[in-house]
């Protein structure tokens, strides 16, 4: 296991404020496995997050999103994707939806059809 792999100690928990001192370790799922394109893959494989990694929502933020458009673009060039079930469910909550033939990563795959979906979005909200 690499340093990548790892968990950072002292991480600040944001929802009260204290640091915490995290000694797990939590494996990165291989970019692979979400079809990142190749030119990416070494990049991904550093810089992503690692599953449990990422701070969840607070309350407030939760609310503050609340009433705003609720885009979910699915990727659907990767395989048997887990964010299927997630994608009908917000379809069916009437959230914008759409599907993108890419892997997991459109930022990286296809940036200008992203930028386009979200923009729409965007005006669409007024």
């Amino acid at each position: 296991m690499n340093e990548s792999q790892l968990v950072p100690a002292g991480s600040e928990d944001r929802r009260s404020g204290s640091s915490t001192k995290l000694a797990h370790h939590v494996e990165r799922i291989p970019a692979e496995v979400f079809n990142v394109n190749a030119r990416d893959r070494d990049w991904v494989a550093v810089h992503a997050p690692a599953a449990g990694d990422l701070p969840a929502a607070t309350p407030a933020e939760r609310r503050a999103v609340a009433d705003c458009a609720k885009p979910f673009h699915l990727c659907v060039g990767w395989g048997d994707t887990p964010f299927t079930r997630s994608y009908d469910r917000a379809k069916a909550r009437g959230w914008t939806t759409s599907e993108i033939a890419c892997g997991h990563d459109v930022m990286l795959d296809h940036p200008e059809a992203l930028t386009a979906e979200l923009l729409g979005v965007a005006s669409a909200a007024g």
